[in-house]
């Protein structure tokens, strides 16, 4: 009876781990990650409207990342290889070189020097103002969330 009870219990332990297993395979497939479990100190976006002149700043960036410990999965944001980035009136400059961006309602495009073609979208959450980054495809801007892999480059304070 006890084998029983002891072979019950370790099933129902490994189906749980499997059951854990399959939320972090969605999540590393690409879906949709839930805004309190992705970043939680975001809140709603406010359309912040800017023109350049009040993006300006030193941007450093993080990537949003799932980290699979046994069958535990963690979502977080870590520090990106990315340089950082300064905006100054309608231009940029990173330690690769610099360029020019312009902005159109909540879209920040990025035109010659190292993040050429890149677009980003402008928001805002309890930590700051941020500029997030399609990880995969940096012309496409991503509007609804984040997914594995994005980048979300935050102001910095002064």
């Amino acid at each position: 009876m006890s084998k029983t009870v002891v072979m019950v219990g370790v099933v129902l332990a490994v189906l749980a781990g499997g059951c854990l297993l399959c939320l972090a395979a969605g999540l590393v497939a690409g879906e949709e990650t839930p805004s309190a479990a992705s970043a939680p100190n975001e809140a709603p976006d406010e359309a912040p409207g800017a023109p350049p002149s009040q993006l300006n700043g030193r941007y450093a960036c993080l990537y949003l990342s799932i980290l699979i410990m046994g069958s535990a999965t963690q979502v977080t944001w870590q520090a990106a290889a990315m340089p950082p980035f300064t905006i100054d009136g309608d231009s940029y400059e990173s330690g690769n070189g610099s360029g020019s961006i312009a902005v159109d309602e909540r879209v920040v495009s990025f035109t010659d020097g190292p993040y050429d073609g890149w677009r980003g979208f402008l928001g805002t959450d309890t930590t700051g103002s941020y500029v997030l980054f399609d990880g995969k495809e940096h012309a496409r801007v991503r509007t609804n969330g984040a997914k594995r892999g994005d980048l979300k480059c935050y102001r910095q304070k002064d």
